[in-house]
């Protein structure tokens, strides 16, 4: 049972850990959302949008082909912001308004004052918000920290010793054991061919000149024989 629960808990860690890095490198390496199938992780990292998106929290949003026919007033949306102050950053907020003219939308955040001083064109809209994702968010949220990192990764490296490590040790064992089965089985067969020499008197330099003789006995017996005719 305590194995299958490390297994376990070692295998949400590393689902967590790949994800994460996975999401990090490419959005800093493209600058775009990662889409798996139609649906993307997205980090929403002020509290423009709260209650309804928490400050520093991951959220599940799912991919628009045609935002104009996709999306109504209400919906939250993200988007790629052509507000300068945040270089065309991703952004997450509610729809309070379209224009149709100029195939915009007029965004705002729940916890904002004002709607954005910059309206979406529906080319940058990335996806719809689907809901939040607290899981992730708390791993999230360690893993956003540099003391955080360490200690998830510690704990990753202890779960995988302390699971692995007890077969890694006994596949070790395993091939101990056999050396030292096929070191018995030389010693054995040293062993038995003493004994033989003590059994036959002879000494090793005796027998060594017994396969010598029979060498060269062969080596006679093996040369070709010229038959004379009378």
């Amino acid at each position: 049972m305590k194995k299958k629960f490390i297994n376990a808990l070692a295998a949400v860690v590393f689902c967590v850990l790949a994800i994460l890095l996975l999401v990090v490198i490419y959005n800093r390496s493209t600058g775009k959302v990662p889409m798996v199938g139609n649906r993307a992780f997205v980090w929403v990292l002020t509290g423009s949008m709260e209650d309804t998106i928490p400050e520093r929290s991951y959220i599940l949003i799912e991919g628009t082909e045609d935002a104009e026919s996709e999306i109504s007033e209400g919906d939250i949306i993200t988007f790629y912001s052509t507000d300068e102050n945040i270089k065309g950053s991703l952004n997450t907020h509610r729809v309070v308004g379209i224009n149709p003219d100029e195939k915009t939308f007029i965004t705002k955040g729940d916890n904002n004052p004002t709607p954005d001083s910059y309206q979406v064109p529906y080319e940058n809209v990335v996806g719809k918000y689907v809901k939040n994702l607290p899981i992730l968010t708390f791993f999230g949220r360690i893993f956003a920290t540099k003391t955080g990192f360490v200690v998830f990764s510690l704990l990753g490296i202890i779960l995988i010793s302390a699971f692995y490590l007890p077969d890694f040790i006994k596949v070790l064992r395993g091939k101990n054991k056999t050396s030292d089965e096929k070191e018995k089985i030389i010693k054995s067969l040293v062993e038995l061919e003493i004994e033989k020499l003590k059994n036959s008197g002879k000494s090793p330099e005796q027998l060594r000149e017994e396969q010598a003789s029979e060498v060269k006995m062969t080596d006679k017996d093996d040369l070709p024989t010229k038959k004379i005719s009378s």
